[in-house]
């Protein structure tokens, strides 16, 4: 909670591209901006016409208004959100340098706002546009392979005045939540200004904390003080608040997601000099062989991966995190990825209300320079102060393709032994109550390419081969899948495609990019369509089948050792070809249609490649008197009657090679109070199955190596 005396300084700032000297001396009170053009914070600077080319350096100024703080008290200016790189000064002081996007940078300018009551503040804001892998330093994740450069101050700006402590940092985890007893952890960081006394030794400070833990209602369920004594400068203290027989925060489905809220105030001299409110909640995470569980239940994960809801984070507005929250809940996800980016907290939020996972990504993506390893160990700390309240956050995962397209263990990197390991043992040690994965793909280890349909090509595609070759030949492959993902054009895409089709060129520059497949032209060629239409529509459908198939695979597999999935991917960044379900304007593809079905609780499946029928069960209900039946356009083909066992996956029966399955085949299930649920095999699938290679898991895993 700010203290009175608050200013936000978000709106109308003026901005110019760095030329020349303009650098050294736009921060002067007395610069003349007028011939600058307006821009608007939070925002990005190509969110500008004459800057919408622009790489930086960008140059920031704004004059704002604000009484001198009285004695006893501080100010503070705090920038919320600057991308990526950062200098700032107030009227004409240099207040000091801001490293990493996603995270405040505070600076304190109480002398400052004593010369008087007008003030300017001035940012030069830098932003490296992509960079070559294995030089990179900047820790912008996926946004460095996004087109776009997404420079510029992208969160509020803003003062806030306290006494004469303040607390600089609030770090709330959730060390224990059983039925009986629930405890949080909250370590504070306390900015200490002591006045000091000529040839004396300065005194300590006194001073209280005190925290207030309330329900939903606004009653406290817990009230401590402590009675500190504090240097000048940051200290540290960690404060334990213990609750009887909490509400527990339950994954969606499962139970309710409760909430706390935690006031933590100091005072001095018996007067508030800061306080902060954070929501929170109440439950535990574990994971063993990524075998998930919630409050001690297991959880079979049927997840997606999570772009960025926009290549420019400040345009996204907060209905557009809601809307993609809404999405995976209704396709029947419990865990999104946040792929390679630390996102707004509006996400986070949305997550929590609605009691979907969150698989948070530190921005760390592709290989990076040696120089960049301290500056990655500080922003994993950074980003576990940022999230760490989020019930909704479950996993913190340190470094994606931190090999690009090697094969992960194949031979020691320094970015894999040295760089992951130092950012993993990082999260570990600012977060204990949360597993963590040093680098994905994960956990496939050295054979991760065997189990990503987008590995290899071929015009059937291994996504047709599935995993069910390689889950009966290694099936350690498959405990947990993720990049489970083909490609394919959105509807209404907004780019013009060329005149002349097929124009495999065009397709394969639409189609690069984190989230895009270079395997595309080769599983549905483009010269095998008469027009742009009809190859687009191919290509949804063929996603559409691809995606079914390869989650039903994994299901079918379920303990055995399958864990879950983490599907590639949700949505679209931007107007692109890619392995989204959801394009950029937040329509549903059909493979949308195919994610949801495929990740139904209870679901009737049907091997194509060998006939056999099961239903996977992942409700702790056992189905007495379920009656499983599978027919085509002509009619039932077979009809199947039993008891269908809880938690795990039933063999129903098989099919026989020789018949003949025509048109769209159907299994359905029916069951007393489960009532009618069918799952539909496309003609497209059907099709591509009877057509696709008859090869083994290991011969795929051979193929991925050796590429």
């Amino acid at each position: 909670m700010d203290a009175p005396g608050s200013i936000d300084l978000s709106g109308a700032w003026r901005a110019s591209a760095a030329t020349g000297d303009l650098h050294r001396r736009f921060a002067d009170v007395s610069f003349d901006d007028r011939g600058w053009l307006d821009v608007t914070v939070p925002g990005h600077w190509r969110g500008h016409g004459d800057l919408a080319t622009a790489d930086g350096p960008v140059l920031y100024r704004r004059g704002f208004e604000m009484p001198a703080p009285p004695p006893g008290h501080r100010a503070f200016i705090s920038f919320d959100g600057v991308f990526y790189y950062g200098d700032a000064w107030v009227d004409g002081a240099y207040l000091g340098a801001t490293e990493g996007y996603f995270f405040a940078h505070q600076f304190e300018i109480t002398e400052q706002l004593r010369s008087g009551e007008e003030h300017v503040v001035a940012v030069e804001v830098a932003c490296p546009s992509g960079g070559e892998t294995g030089l990179r330093r900047a820790v912008t994740g996926v946004f460095a392979d996004l087109p776009g450069n997404p420079g510029g101050l992208w969160r509020p700006v803003h003062v806030r005045s306290t006494g004469a402590v303040r607390l600089a940092r609030v770090r709330t985890l959730c060390a224990e939540a059983s039925e009986a007893r629930g405890r949080l952890v909250v370590a504070l960081t306390l900015d200490a200004a002591v006045v000091a006394v000529p040839r004396r030794r300065p005194e300590p400070l006194p001073a209280r904390i005190v925290l207030r833990l309330e329900d939903e209602t606004g009653a406290a369920v817990a009230e401590l003080s402590r009675d500190v004594s504090l240097a000048d400068g940051e200290n540290h203290l960690s404060v334990d608040v213990d609750v009887e027989q909490p509400s527990r925060w339950w994954p969606h489905g499962r139970g309710g997601q409760p909430r706390y809220d935690l006031s933590v105030r100091v005072d001095v001299a018996g007067e508030p000099s800061d306080e902060r409110r954070v929501r929170t909640a109440f439950r535990e995470v574990r994971m063993r062989r990524w075998h998930l569980a919630v409050n001690g239940e297991p959880l079979f994960v049927h997840g997606s991966t999570y772009a960025p809801a926009n290549s420019f984070l400040a345009n996204a507005s907060a209905d557009d995190f809601r809307r993609d929250v809404t999405l995976a809940v209704e396709a029947n996800l419990d865990l999104l990825r946040v792929h390679g980016h630390v996102s707004r907290p509006e996400l986070y939020d949305a997550a929590d209300d609605a009691g979907l996972l969150l698989w948070q990504d530190l921005p760390l993506r592709g290989r990076y320079a040696r120089t960049a390893r301290a500056q990655a160990m500080r922003q994993a700390r950074a980003m576990v102060d940022t999230l760490g309240q989020h019930p909704s956050v479950v996993l913190w995962c340190g470094h994606d393709e931190a090999d690009e397209r090697r094969i992960a263990g194949s031979l020691p990197s320094w970015n894999k032994e040295v760089l992951d390991r130092s950012v993993s043992r990082a999260l570990r040690r600012a977060d204990p109550t949360r597993p963590v994965d040093a680098h994905a793909p994960a956990p496939l280890g050295a054979l991760a390419a065997a189990a990503d349909p987008r590995a290899d090509g071929g015009s059937s595609g291994p996504a047709f081969e599935g995993l069910a070759g390689t889950a009966r030949t290694v099936p350690r492959l498959v405990r947990f899948v993720s990049d489970l993902g083909v490609a394919s054009a959105p509807e209404h895409l907004r780019v013009v495609p060329p005149a002349a089709w097929p124009d495999e060129a065009w397709v394969l520059e639409m189609i690069q990019g984190p989230y895009g497949d270079r395997h595309l032209t080769e599983m549905v060629p483009p010269a095998a369509y008469a027009t742009y239409d009809e190859w687009a529509a191919a290509t949804r459908h063929y996603q559409a089948a691809a995606v079914q198939l390869a989650i039903e695979d994994v299901r079918r597999v379920k303990g055995r050792p399958a864990a879950g999935f983490c599907h590639f991917c949700l949505n679209d960044c931007g107007a692109t070809i890619s392995c989204a379900v959801v394009d950029h304007e937040r329509m549903p593809k059909p493979a949308y249609a195919a994610l949801r079905d495929a990740s139904r609780l209870v679901l009737a499946t049907l091997e194509p490649r060998r006939g056999a029928v099961h239903v996977v069960n992942d409700t702790s209900d056992e189905l007495e008197d379920a009656v499983v039946t599978v027919h085509d356009e002509r009619g039932p083909l077979h009809a199947w009657s039993g008891t269908i066992a809880a938690d795990r996956v039933t063999f129903v029966g098989r099919i026989a090679e020789h018949e003949a399955l025509h048109g769209e085949v159907t299994v359905s299930l029916e069951q007393a109070w489960l009532g009618l649920i069918e799952n539909r095999y496309s003609p497209t699938l059907l099709d591509h199955v009877a057509r696709g290679p008859r090869r083994r898991g290991l011969s795929m895993l051979k193929r991925a190596s050796r590429g």
